[in-house]
């Protein structure tokens, strides 16, 4: 009777010590690795290259790779695990996922989907012309140094003309903010303010600030009509916010923190386009920490 008694115990020993180790699906350990791969895209879902993606399970452990010219990014024999992907590229700003559960032996898509942009220049050598996302359309644009905010983009007008600067990325509905200052150089009849759905420069929207007023305008063909007009003073040599908020044909206008539009309208013109910069008549404009964000309406 003892030897049948112990008979299951021994069996049941065997097969502990026969198991193999670490078989655990999320075991790190594990010899069976995971495969993760996909594609990153900026707005318009157009593919980003180069951007910057990183698995990590704590703050100071990573693995990265970089996004190929259409996008494409692969992490090849990754520990099973459950990670954080995190990841950044050309102007779009930080993008951050949790969490991404990588089995032992799985292969597994994840597509990246950039929603916000933001340019400080702190990255762009002084005197570039066109920093990473932004064409230069007219006048005379140059990072420069501002011992405010660091680098800084300037337009210069020539002389009464323009100066127009617009970011490559097309957007419809969207939130848009620039910091804007006045050079003291540009006297009393300065005019400066940021663009939006800009389709040529025939077709736009323009907020435009001036001494004492601001203008919320329609080019439509190349004739200007103005929506609206309040009465507001804009000191030079001053930081400024000017953002707008698009939703179809809603169109909302703010000035720094507040939170009460100063022009509040619907105008359905333009659907989309892209956003900019704009200075006219005899004008020096520096901007900074240009936002867009799009997340609301994906």
């Amino acid at each position: 009777m003892k030897k049948w008694f112990l008979l299951p115990i021994i069996c049941f020993l065997l097969l502990v010590c026969l198991k193999p180790e670490h078989d655990n699906e999320y075991d790190p350990n594990n010899p069976n690795k995971a495969y993760l791969e996909g594609n990153v895209y900026g707005f318009d879902s157009f593919p980003v290259r180069n951007a910057k993606v990183a698995l990590t399970y704590d703050d100071s452990n990573f693995i990265e790779q970089y996004s190929d010219n259409e996008g494409w990014y692969s992490f090849d024999r990754v520990d099973p695990g459950i990670y954080k992907i995190v990841a950044h590229g050309e102007y779009y700003k930080f993008f951050e996922y949790y969490p991404e559960s990588l089995s032992a032996g799985a292969s597994d898509t994840f597509d990246i989907y950039f929603y916000e942009a933001f340019w400080d220049f702190e990255n762009e050598p002084l005197n570039t012309h066109e920093p990473l996302g932004f064409s230069a359309v007219a006048g005379a644009w140059s990072v420069i140094d501002n011992p405010d905010q660091g680098h800084v983009y300037n337009g210069i007008t020539p002389g009464t003309g323009l100066a127009v600067a617009i970011t490559d990325v097309v957007v419809n509905d969207f939130y848009y903010e620039s910091m804007i200052k006045v050079d003291t150089s540009s006297g009393n009849t300065f005019v400066a303010g940021i663009l939006f759905r800009y389709r040529d420069d025939q077709n736009f929207y323009v907020v435009i600030f001036f001494t004492d007023h601001i203008k919320l305008i329609e080019s439509h063909l190349g004739t200007w009509t103005t929506i609206d007009t309040k009465w507001r003073g804009f000191s030079l040599n001053h930081w400024h916010t000017l953002s707008v908020d698009c939703s179809g044909d809603h169109i909302q206008v703010f000035i720094g923190n507040e939170t009460t539009p100063l022009f509040d309208v619907h105008n359905g013109t333009f659907a989309d386009g892209r956003v900019g910069l704009f200075a006219e008549n005899n004008s020096s404009v520096s901007f900074d920490d240009i936002y867009i964000d799009i997340s609301d309406w994906e």
